[in-house]
């Protein structure tokens, strides 16, 4: 071992004192590189600023159905549905001509669409929404859409009179006021609808009030029971990624209902994500192939310079195995102190090219890799640097001291 280590300081020493033509190799390297991670960061950089767009667009990641079942989805269905790994957030949703009701603040008033909501919502999580109360609390709550609060002229805090009407069979007209408080306003990048989010259970209330049934929750009486078992005409359904948008539409396709989702788009950013993977992919293996070309020719050619001065290293009692190093270690230095440049070259260069296109791109990075990519690459061409001289390595290991002898 100890001679291992003296043979990897006279490599270095040996490294250093060829410095002139060393610097030409890391110089090579370096330039090999760079369009490589240049490529590759732009293909991360487009690729991530593209799934980022459409992460924050709260439509991307929803599921609407288009089409129902003939009695409607059960609370057994929307709970299967829920059981599916790619489902983040599923609620039902009650009847259409159900899920409307008038608001009122001052001398304001709008017919807003009654949206359900619930714990881990992602439109209101994105939003830093919080959940509203349901009518059992102290002070039900209502989470409005930013043009539904301002046609009312709320904000958060403030108080929106509900107000209903149902007539019975009898011909008698019934009507109801509920006081809700603003639990949160939503950006207006999150509905353009003028929306009221309330809980599920809410809505339900509401749309027994509209059936002329008994609603125990608001204290009204009817003409019916309320049903035990609960019936929605479809729900609200979110995604976990963009991946699991694709998936679900497969999902309920099989299950012979329609939907809509914006499956075509996220598959067209995916596709443009492969076939830049696929350039990437061809660009590296060509650049591999000329780097390890490169790095094996001078690898050999220095062991072929240098045979006298191995040879003598094998006289003065270096093992095959210290000898085989010395070449292993210039070119794992070379290696590294080129990929270090070529890192460096990147940076400045990625910075560059997001400058070049800010105004385009509204600040958005074009050219950018995810840290571990980085890592992995430095490691790779480390590694594959050791690699390649591994020929020229035996070679050194083979040469015979008595071979140095007759020379002399």
């Amino acid at each position: 071992m100890k001679l291992v280590l003296r043979a990897l300081w006279l490599s270095w020493r040996d490294w250093w004192h060829e410095r002139g033509l060393n610097v030409c190799s890391v110089l090579a390297l370096a330039s090999i590189l760079l369009p490589l991670l240049v490529i590759h960061g732009v293909h991360m950089g487009v690729i991530t600023s593209l799934k980022a767009r459409l992460m924050t667009d709260p439509s991307i990641l929803i599921v609407v159905p288009l089409s129902g079942r003939g009695a409607g989805f059960s609370e057994q269905d929307i709970e299967k549905i829920r059981a599916q790994s790619d489902v983040d957030f599923v609620v039902g949703r009650t009847r259409d001509v159900a899920a409307e009701m008038q608001l009122v603040a001052g001398d304001r008033f709008l017919t807003v669409t009654l949206e359900p909501t619930g714990p881990g919502d992602p439109l209101l999580a994105k939003a830093g929404a919080g959940q509203p109360e349901p009518l059992t609390a102290k002070k039900p709550g209502v989470v409005l859409s930013q043009s539904a609060a301002r046609r009312l002229a709320v904000k958060k805090g403030d108080e929106v009179q509900g107000k209903m009407s149902r007539r019975l069979a009898s011909g008698k007209v019934e009507r109801l006021s509920i006081t809700f408080a603003v639990t949160d306003v939503l950006p207006v990048t999150a509905t353009g609808m003028d929306a009221a989010f309330m809980p599920l259970s809410t809505l339900n209330a509401v749309q027994d009030f509209r059936d002329a049934m008994d609603v125990p929750v608001l204290g009204v009486k009817g003409e019916h029971a309320a049903p035990d078992k609960r019936f929605y005409e479809s729900f609200r359904l979110y995604s976990k990624t963009l991946e699991g948008v694709e998936t679900l539409d497969a999902w309920f396709d099989r299950q012979h209902i329609l939907v809509r989702t914006k499956a075509k788009e996220i598959a067209s950013v995916r596709k443009m994500d492969e076939a830049l993977g696929s350039i990437v992919l061809f660009i590296s293996l060509v650049v591999g192939g000329g780097f390890v070309m490169y790095m094996l020719s001078v690898g050999r050619a220095n062991v072929e310079r240098k045979k006298k001065a191995l040879g003598m290293l094998r006289l003065l009692g270096f093992t095959r195995a210290s000898v085989m190093a010395f070449p292993i270690w210039q070119a794992f230095l070379t290696g590294v102190i080129g990929a270090l440049l070529g890192f460096a070259l990147y940076a400045g260069l990625g910075r560059m090219i997001d400058l070049l296109f800010a105004e385009s791109t509204g600040g958005e990075a074009v050219c950018s890799m995810p840290f571990v990519h980085g890592v992995s690459i430095f490691l790779g061409v480390a590694a594959l640097s050791a690699l390649t001289a591994l020929v020229p390595g035996i070679n050194a290991s083979n040469i015979e001291p008595s071979a140095v002898l007759r020379d002399v």
